[in-house]
Protein backbone atom coordinates (compact mmCIF):
# COMPACT_ATOMS: atom_id res chain seq x y z
CA UNK A 1 0.00 0.00 0.00
CA UNK A 2 1.11 3.53 -0.66
CA UNK A 3 0.61 6.19 2.01
CA UNK A 4 -0.54 8.81 -0.52
CA UNK A 5 -3.46 8.83 -3.00
CA UNK A 6 -1.44 10.67 -5.69
CA UNK A 7 1.85 12.46 -6.31
CA UNK A 8 0.50 15.89 -5.36
CA UNK A 9 -0.46 14.48 -1.96
CA UNK A 10 3.11 13.20 -1.59
CA UNK A 11 4.69 16.64 -1.92
CA UNK A 12 1.90 18.22 0.14
CA UNK A 13 2.29 15.64 2.92
CA UNK A 14 6.06 15.98 3.02
CA UNK A 15 5.67 19.74 3.24
CA UNK A 16 3.28 19.46 6.17
CA UNK A 17 5.66 17.12 8.02
CA UNK A 18 9.01 18.58 6.98
CA UNK A 19 8.44 22.11 5.67
CA UNK A 20 11.69 23.45 7.14
CA UNK A 21 13.92 20.53 6.11
CA UNK A 22 16.32 21.26 3.29
CA UNK A 23 15.24 19.57 0.09
CA UNK A 24 17.97 20.94 -2.18
CA UNK A 25 21.02 21.80 -0.09
CA UNK A 26 22.95 23.61 -2.81
CA UNK A 27 19.99 25.95 -3.42
CA UNK A 28 19.12 26.21 0.29
CA UNK A 29 15.56 25.28 -0.75
CA UNK A 30 13.34 23.70 1.88
CA UNK A 31 10.37 21.42 1.32
CA UNK A 32 8.18 24.45 2.05
CA UNK A 33 9.97 26.59 -0.53
CA UNK A 34 9.63 23.84 -3.12
CA UNK A 35 5.92 23.40 -2.39
CA UNK A 36 5.33 27.14 -2.83
CA UNK A 37 7.10 27.02 -6.19
CA UNK A 38 4.99 24.02 -7.21
CA UNK A 39 1.83 25.93 -6.25
CA UNK A 40 2.91 28.97 -8.29
CA UNK A 41 3.73 26.74 -11.25
CA UNK A 42 0.32 25.06 -10.98
CA UNK A 43 -1.27 28.52 -11.33
CA UNK A 44 0.89 29.15 -14.41
CA UNK A 45 -0.06 25.80 -15.93
CA UNK A 46 -3.77 26.41 -15.35
CA UNK A 47 -3.42 29.88 -16.88
CA UNK A 48 -1.72 28.23 -19.86
CA UNK A 49 -4.77 26.03 -20.48
CA UNK A 50 -3.75 22.89 -18.60
CA UNK A 51 -6.80 21.21 -17.10
CA UNK A 52 -7.25 17.98 -15.17
CA UNK A 53 -6.32 14.99 -17.37
CA UNK A 54 -4.38 17.26 -19.76
CA UNK A 55 -0.99 16.09 -20.91
CA UNK A 56 2.07 18.31 -20.57
CA UNK A 57 5.18 17.46 -22.57
CA UNK A 58 8.48 18.45 -20.98
CA UNK A 59 12.00 18.23 -22.35
CA UNK A 60 15.38 19.62 -21.32
CA UNK A 61 14.17 21.67 -18.38
CA UNK A 62 16.98 22.41 -15.93
CA UNK A 63 17.02 21.56 -12.23
CA UNK A 64 15.01 22.42 -10.11
CA UNK A 65 12.41 23.59 -12.63
CA UNK A 66 11.93 20.09 -14.07
CA UNK A 67 11.03 18.74 -10.64
CA UNK A 68 8.78 21.70 -10.01
CA UNK A 69 6.94 21.27 -13.32
CA UNK A 70 6.46 17.55 -12.71
CA UNK A 71 4.77 18.08 -9.35
CA UNK A 72 2.81 21.08 -10.64
CA UNK A 73 1.40 18.98 -13.50
CA UNK A 74 0.26 16.40 -10.95
CA UNK A 75 -1.13 19.18 -8.73
CA UNK A 76 -3.35 20.35 -11.59
CA UNK A 77 -4.39 16.73 -12.17
CA UNK A 78 -2.56 16.28 -15.46
CA UNK A 79 -0.18 13.78 -16.96
CA UNK A 80 3.52 14.50 -17.39
CA UNK A 81 4.99 13.40 -20.72
CA UNK A 82 8.78 13.27 -20.80
CA UNK A 83 10.99 12.78 -23.83
CA UNK A 84 14.50 13.71 -24.81
CA UNK A 85 15.04 16.31 -27.54
CA UNK A 86 15.51 13.61 -30.20
CA UNK A 87 12.01 12.24 -29.52
CA UNK A 88 10.26 15.54 -28.75
CA UNK A 89 8.37 15.97 -32.05
CA UNK A 90 7.36 12.32 -32.15
CA UNK A 91 6.12 12.39 -28.54
CA UNK A 92 4.21 15.60 -29.25
CA UNK A 93 2.46 14.09 -32.27
CA UNK A 94 1.59 10.85 -30.47
CA UNK A 95 0.58 12.16 -27.04
CA UNK A 96 -1.11 15.40 -28.15
CA UNK A 97 -0.17 17.49 -25.12
CA UNK A 98 -2.09 20.61 -24.16
CA UNK A 99 1.24 22.32 -23.46
CA UNK A 100 4.86 21.65 -24.39
CA UNK A 101 7.62 23.01 -22.17
CA UNK A 102 11.23 23.31 -23.26
CA UNK A 103 14.25 24.93 -21.71
CA UNK A 104 14.07 27.84 -24.13
CA UNK A 105 10.77 29.06 -22.69
CA UNK A 106 10.84 32.24 -20.64
CA UNK A 107 8.51 31.22 -17.84
CA UNK A 108 10.46 31.83 -14.63
CA UNK A 109 9.57 35.49 -14.07
CA UNK A 110 5.89 34.85 -14.78
CA UNK A 111 5.78 31.95 -12.31
CA UNK A 112 7.62 33.75 -9.50
CA UNK A 113 5.01 36.55 -9.58
CA UNK A 114 2.04 34.18 -9.02
CA UNK A 115 0.28 33.25 -5.78
CA UNK A 116 1.71 30.59 -3.46
CA UNK A 117 -1.80 29.38 -2.69
CA UNK A 118 -3.31 26.92 -5.16
CA UNK A 119 -6.34 24.82 -4.37
CA UNK A 120 -6.69 22.03 -6.95
CA UNK A 121 -10.08 21.74 -8.62
CA UNK A 122 -9.40 18.06 -9.23
CA UNK A 123 -7.41 15.42 -7.40
CA UNK A 124 -6.17 12.48 -9.40
CA UNK A 125 -6.72 9.06 -7.88
CA UNK A 126 -4.08 6.42 -7.45
CA UNK A 127 -5.01 4.72 -10.74
CA UNK A 128 -4.94 7.91 -12.80
CA UNK A 129 -2.35 8.29 -15.52
CA UNK A 130 0.62 10.24 -14.11
CA UNK A 131 3.47 9.79 -16.58
CA UNK A 132 4.18 8.89 -20.17
CA UNK A 133 7.84 8.22 -20.80
CA UNK A 134 8.45 8.46 -24.56
CA UNK A 135 11.41 6.62 -26.03
CA UNK A 136 12.25 4.57 -29.12
CA UNK A 137 8.95 5.30 -30.84
CA UNK A 138 6.67 4.27 -27.99
CA UNK A 139 5.25 5.59 -24.78
CA UNK A 140 5.33 3.83 -21.46
CA UNK A 141 2.38 4.87 -19.29
CA UNK A 142 2.58 4.84 -15.52
CA UNK A 143 -0.11 5.64 -12.98
CA UNK A 144 0.27 7.50 -9.70
CA UNK A 145 0.27 4.08 -8.04
CA UNK A 146 3.11 2.81 -10.25
CA UNK A 147 5.28 5.81 -9.44
CA UNK A 148 4.50 5.86 -5.71
CA UNK A 149 5.16 2.13 -5.32
CA UNK A 150 8.43 2.40 -7.22
CA UNK A 151 9.54 5.43 -5.19
CA UNK A 152 8.63 3.63 -1.96
CA UNK A 153 10.56 0.56 -3.12
CA UNK A 154 13.65 2.61 -3.90
CA UNK A 155 13.41 4.34 -0.52
CA UNK A 156 13.26 0.98 1.27
CA UNK A 157 15.93 -0.64 -0.89
CA UNK A 158 18.38 2.23 -0.34
CA UNK A 159 17.35 2.54 3.32
CA UNK A 160 16.62 6.27 2.96
CA UNK A 161 15.01 8.35 5.68
CA UNK A 162 13.84 11.96 5.84
CA UNK A 163 17.12 13.17 7.35
CA UNK A 164 19.22 11.46 4.64
CA UNK A 165 20.46 13.27 1.56
CA UNK A 166 21.44 11.93 -1.81
CA UNK A 167 22.43 13.40 -5.13
CA UNK A 168 20.76 12.54 -8.43
CA UNK A 169 22.55 13.50 -11.58
CA UNK A 170 20.06 12.37 -14.21
CA UNK A 171 18.48 14.39 -16.97
CA UNK A 172 14.74 14.94 -16.61
CA UNK A 173 13.85 12.57 -19.43
CA UNK A 174 13.53 9.10 -17.93
CA UNK A 175 11.15 7.22 -15.66
CA UNK A 176 14.14 6.57 -13.37
CA UNK A 177 14.51 10.33 -12.90
CA UNK A 178 10.81 10.64 -11.98
CA UNK A 179 10.92 7.80 -9.45
CA UNK A 180 14.08 9.10 -7.78
CA UNK A 181 12.66 12.61 -7.58
CA UNK A 182 9.50 11.31 -5.92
Amino acid sequence: MTPYPNLHALVEGQTIKYANHLLYHDLKMTNGDFFKLVQKTAHWLKGSGVLPKSRVLMSSIPFPWAECFAFAVWTVGGTLVIANEDCFKEAKAACKPTLSIRSDMAFKKEIIALSEQYNPDFRANIRSEALIFWTNGKGIRLSHYNLLVNANGVQKMLDLYEQDTYFIQLRSESSTWVVLQA
